[in-house]
Order: C-alpha cells, then structure tokens, then sequence
C-alpha cells in the first residue's frame, strides 16, 4: 500500500514537470515488477514509457520455459536474484523467481513533455525592413503569431533505440559481483521534428501569406512561466482534447487510457483495505498504551506498601520497560497512526477524483 501511494505521489510530480515542457527521466531500483500495480500507475497515470520494454516489446511476458541466464537478461530484463549474481547464491530465493531467471526491478522510465496546448497565440510587431530595403523604420504591423501548440509541435521528442542489462560480470580481482541488483543502460535518439513539420507546414501555405511573413517578429507579451488561475479571460496554457491529441503527440503511449481505470480500481481497493487494517492496528496500539499507563499507576501505587526491600528494583525495572513501551505506543498509535491515515486519505481522495475524470473521458470516447 506504501509503495502505491509513494508511486501515485511520484505519477503527480511527473505529470507536473511534463506539464510545465520539461522531458521526464525516472530510474533506479522502484522494488516492483512490471506487472505490479505500482508500476502500472507510473505507466498509466504519469504516462512513462520503459526504456527496456520500448526495445524488448516481449520483456513483461511470461517464459513458456525456463530462459537461460543469458536469455534472462538480454530478452526480460532481470535485474534481481539472477543466479549468476553472486550476492543472490546464498539468498533463499522462491522456485518460480529462479525458474524465470530472476526479477526485473530495475527501470529507466522516459515521457515526453505535455507539448499540446489550445492558448495563448502570441501577438508581435513584425518589421518589414527587410522587405521594403528602407532599414529602420520602413514600415512594420501588429501580427497574430502561431499558437503554443503549432509551435510546440516540432519540439524534438525522445525516443529508446537500445535498452541493456550491464555490469553483470564479477568485479575484477575479485570473487563478488558489483552490486546485489545488476544495471540497467538504456540509449536515447533525440528526434529532432522541426524539419518534417515545417516542411509539411510550408507546402500548405499560400505563396501570398508567405511573402508577408518575412521579417523579425518580436513577441509584444512575454510567455509566462506560471500558468493564470482559470477564468473565461484567462491565457494560460491549457491542454486540448486528449482524445485528439494523445494519438498524434504521444504516438509511443506506454498504456492506453482503457487501462487506466482499472488501475486506479485495483489501486483504490488496496488502499481501502491496507487503511482499515492500519486504524485497526492504531486502536490497537493505543489501547496498549492506556494499559502501560494503568499498569505504571499501579506500580506506583503497590510501590508504597511493597513488603520486601528486594522488589523494588523489580517495580523500578518494569516501570522503565512499561514506560518505554508506552511512549512507543503512543507514538505508532496516535501520531504515527493520524499521519499515515491522513496521507492514505489524501491519496485516495485524489484517486477517486482521478477516477471520475477517466470514467467521463472513456464514456465520450464511447460515445
């Protein structure tokens, strides 16, 4: 439940940076397998695309037969528990984890920035110097400029050309491997697209608008970096239809929006059972410590009239041990407890909200 709530919270940051044009790199040991709900909300809900997967389309696919060692590594991807890692020889590793040589828990996650946008367009002055010959002050209008997304569309886009499992050899001078996890080395081709759409772009425009386009076009506005709270007037920059565009701007989708419900289902449900159990768990834990507090009033009360000398070092001993085990108690059980249950909540919360927004967008797609 842990791991789907740091997952969900790590999807939102990722969203965001997309979302403000940036290209998105996640990596490292994520302790979950492919076909793991935590994964599935990074490749749904952040719409991460895995570097491995990109290259090898049957790495999340189960072996009909026990692949090799070499097989296991350069067709799925196992990073973990390979039986040719020397940290995992003496490890009590399960029959159907050793019968698929290993696990895969290592990734190099990849998106390309949130680039659609419907506003603002950009109005500038363009000097028309250099059309007329007169140099300065010849002559210039007010002109309306290419929306964000025209423009955004050639922004060159990432993409996998190799994915690999390295640093599986032995260190070296030595009789250990590197690390308990092997690596994971992924190769990245920046496409640059500003030719092909500005080619497709200038065979579509008229000879006599082209002529007038020449010159320097200096925006009036600066673009802003924060977006504007949303209003009727507002220009800040809003994403278009996703339906329309998802297809066009994110033509390598890691999971397609079908598959995003379900998640968010499976996701929700967990966390409504884990969130039960912790309550269950934090009642628990602070009745133990309203005992420890009963107990200690009655050793302190039995102290008093205690009949031998020799059992106030025990009184003194269990009054230490209740005491520590109190405050411990305390501390799981009220103020770990309501933070936990708040984050829980919090999650969820934006889940559901995520959920009805899905629904609704799956519905118009249906429709």
């Amino acid at each position: 439940a842990h791991r789907i709530a740091q997952s969900w919270q790590l999807a939102n940051e990722i969203r965001g940076g997309a979302a403000r044009g940036r290209y998105i790199l996640a990596m490292g040991d994520f302790n979950s397998q492919p076909n793991s709900l935590p994964i599935a909300i990074l490749r749904s809900h952040a719409s991460l695309d895995d570097s491995f997967l990109s290259t090898h389309p049957s790495a999340n696919t189960s072996p009909t037969l026990p692949p090799s060692h070499q097989t296991a590594l350069s067709t799925y991807g196992m990073t973990c528990d390979s039986p040719i890692n020397t940290y995992s020889q003496s490890k009590p590793i399960p029959h159907e984890v050793s019968s698929r040589g290993g696990k895969r828990l290592d990734y190099i996650f990849y998106r390309q920035p949130e680039i659609a946008r419907r506003r603002p367009l950009i109005w500038g002055y363009r000097d028309n110097s250099d059309n007329n010959g007169g140099g300065q002050g010849a002559g210039g209008h007010i002109e309306e400029g290419k929306p964000i997304q025209q423009s955004l569309l050639s922004a060159p886009k990432l993409r996998c050309i190799k994915s690999e499992v390295v640093m599986t050899e032995i260190v070296p001078g030595q009789a250990f491997s590197f690390s308990d996890h092997f690596g994971v080395h992924s190769t990245f081709h920046i496409e640059d697209a500003k030719s092909k759409v500005q080619a497709s772009r200038d065979s579509s425009i008229d000879p006599s608008v082209a002529a007038a386009a020449h010159g320097t076009f200096s925006p009036l506005v600066p673009l802003m970096i924060a977006p504007e709270p949303l209003s009727d007037t507002t220009t800040t920059f809003a994403p278009i239809d996703l339906r329309g565009s998802t297809s066009r701007l994110s033509s390598n989708s890691s999971v397609s929006s079908n598959a995003k419900s379900p998640c968010i289902r499976s996701a929700l449900s967990t966390l409504r059972m884990y969130a039960r159990i912790a309550q269950q768990t934090s009642h628990s834990h602070l009745r133990y410590f309203l005992t420890a507090v009963i107990c200690l009033l009655g050793l302190t009360i039995g102290s008093a009239w205690q009949p031998r000398p020799w059992i106030q070092p025990i009184f003194t001993l269990l009054a230490g041990a209740l005491g520590a085990g109190g405050a411990t108690m305390l501390y799981t059980g009220f103020v770990w407890g309501r933070w936990e249950e708040g984050i829980l909540k919090e999650v969820m919360e934006e889940m559901e909200l995520e959920l009805r927004v899905v629904e609704m967008e799956e519905n118009l797609g249906r429709s």
